[in-house]
């Protein structure tokens, strides 16, 4: 749908290229349908260029894309939308998701999560479906006062989303 990953890269060179696993989604998990992938094609800026969608339920989910596509959309537009937990759709918004995710994982904005939190060891950002080396206990979303946590076994500041 849209651009191919090919065709965007050949007409403007640098491009954003996101995936985003099914079976890290878990209403594809409860229902076993966990083979497949959602793929973003966007622009340097974070404009959706094209989307493909492999999985059992590609039809239904995909007209998101198709409508980013046809009005020129950023990826923000697709994660703010509000997508009903737990449903397939879930892997629109993080695909989308990573375009920002990429961002967190550079040393540069370790630096300044150190300094605007006063933090004097290291940080690291987990993902908390990732492999990170937490407990199940310790893998939060940011969605409160658990956004940065100290880990006492590793001795390190965490950012979870």
């Amino acid at each position: 749908m849209g651009m191919t990953e090919a065709e965007a890269r050949e007409a403007l060179g640098k491009i954003h290229v996101l995936r985003f696993p099914m079976d890290r989604i878990d209403r594809a998990i409860l229902e076993g349908e966990t083979s497949g992938f959602c793929k973003v094609v966007c622009d340097s800026r974070g404009r959706v260029l094209g989307a493909d969608l492999v999985c059992s339920a590609a039809g239904e989910i995909l007209p998101e894309f198709a409508l980013a596509v046809r009005k020129r959309l950023h990826v923000k537009e697709v994660v703010e939308t509000i997508h009903v937990y737990p449903t397939l759709a879930q892997v629109n918004k993080r695909a989308a998701g990573s375009f920002y995710a990429q961002k967190l994982f550079t040393p540069a904005f370790r630096k300044k999560m150190q300094r605007l939190f006063g933090l004097g060891g290291s940080l690291e950002v987990t993902d908390p479906k990732g492999p990170n080396g937490l407990g199940d206990d310790e893998k939060k979303f940011c969605f409160g006062p658990d956004f940065l946590k100290y880990n006492p076994r590793s001795k390190v500041y965490c950012i979870h989303f």
